[in-house]
């Protein structure tokens, strides 16, 4: 019984050691690059559509070595991104400039970037951009039919198709027929 308790002191005794040699280990063992961003989103609000957004997102290496950037993407091509260094010492600030074109978008838009980095708490950081982008009033087509199947006809013979052409915007919208032999009505 005696050997039984030794065993059990002499085991908690070592373990206490090993945890204590780690947390000891792992309090004076470098945390290694750290990327903190001061905002990880912008919104611009209600902006013209066309117009062209453009923020700097800044970030600081808060840890104690070189942070790297390894790769920036972003969720599509009407977003640029211009990243200002690549390495970034610890202590350090670093720059991304991001542009984003509005034109073709309306109402809530959200685009992405991706911040890929060896930082092994956060090796990816998500940049969002917003903006309430506003459309000017404008003529809008809708077809009812956007294709037409003309079967199999020969070279010499006469095609005839109906598509019926609707403006379903704020202002005028005028069609015209380019084709020599196109026919034209309106309703």
């Amino acid at each position: 019984m005696r050997e039984e308790s030794n065993a059990i002191k002499h085991m908690s005794f070592i373990l206490m050691f090993v945890f204590l040699f780690c947390s000891v280990s792992l309090f004076f063992a470098g945390k290694g690059p750290s990327i903190k961003f001061n905002k990880d989103s912008i919104d611009f609000g209600k902006v013209k559509q066309g117009k062209v957004l453009e923020h700097v997102f800044t970030f600081t290496n808060e840890g104690d070595s070189t942070l790297t950037i390894k790769r920036v993407r972003q969720s599509c091509g009407c977003t640029a991104v211009l990243l200002k260094n690549k390495e970034i010492s610890p202590g350090e600030t670093g720059e991304v400039k991001v542009t984003f074109n509005t034109r073709g978008y309306a109402n809530k838009v959200s685009k992405y970037i991706y911040i890929d980095s060896n930082d092994p708490g956060q090796p990816s950081t998500r940049l969002t951009v917003s903006a309430l982008i506003e459309v000017p009033p404008q003529p809008r087509i809708t077809l009812d039919r956007y294709s037409q199947d003309l079967g199999l006809f020969l070279e010499d013979e006469e095609v005839r198709a109906k598509a019926k052409i609707k403006n379903v915007g704020e202002l005028e919208l005028r069609v015209s027929c380019s084709h020599k032999d196109a026919v034209f009505f309106s309703s």
